[in-house]
């Protein structure tokens, strides 16, 4: 049977958000050692505390240096904010949909994501990456997962090339460019 301690250590390991987040210290480990709680309990085939978990998380040199270049990418990137955004479902992309910011395929109809909509209660997080951002894998879920663990709803989640478009509900959106600006900056240490 493993021991508690390399089980944490093997899911930190193996998970991109995991590891940037214990190996910047960007982590709340009480957050992180409830979500991985689970997964330790199910691989020892026991209970384990929470606050066993966090000890080990805090004192254990795990290494992370395989996302060096994500935190990297991710340090050089900026952010905007737009609100006043809509989605709506339509046939066919005509004249009335001539203020659409990006359109997809859904089932039979398309969904169109317009901007300056008066009746809009979207907003669009743009995250932009650097030049060379675009072949930096994980970096999309690694910001999506990191806002997860705080709390932050995202409706929807588009990437473009070097562009990471973040769909939420205006009333989220602040909290959300909160806590991806505090990432960016602590990114840089």
């Amino acid at each position: 049977m493993p021991k508690v301690k390399d089980v944490v250590r093997d899911i930190v390991q193996e998970n991109p958000l995991y590891a940037i987040l214990v190996g910047s210290g960007l982590v709340n480990y009480t957050s992180l050692a409830r979500e991985i709680q689970q997964s330790v309990e199910k691989a020892v085939n026991k209970s384990v505390k929470i606050n066993t978990i966090v000890k080990i998380l805090t004192e254990e040199k795990i290494p992370t240096d395989s996302w060096k270049k994500q935190m990297n990418t991710l340090s050089r990137a900026d952010l905007s904010l737009e609100y006043r955004y809509e989605e709506r479902l339509v046939k066919t992309i005509g004249p009335d949909c001539s203020d659409f910011a990006f359109a997809y395929k859904n089932k039979d109809m398309i969904s169109i994501i317009t901007h300056n909509s008066k009746d809009g209660n979207l907003a669009c997080i743009k995250v932009t990456l650097p030049e060379d951002g675009s072949d930096v894998p994980g970096l999309t879920f690694f910001i999506v997962q990191f806002l997860s663990i705080h709390g932050a709803k995202i409706e929807r989640i588009y990437r473009l090339d070097r562009e990471i478009l973040l769909i939420s509900n205006q009333s989220v959106a602040d909290q959300i460019m909160s806590i991806l600006s505090d990432l960016i900056i602590k990114s840089h240490s």
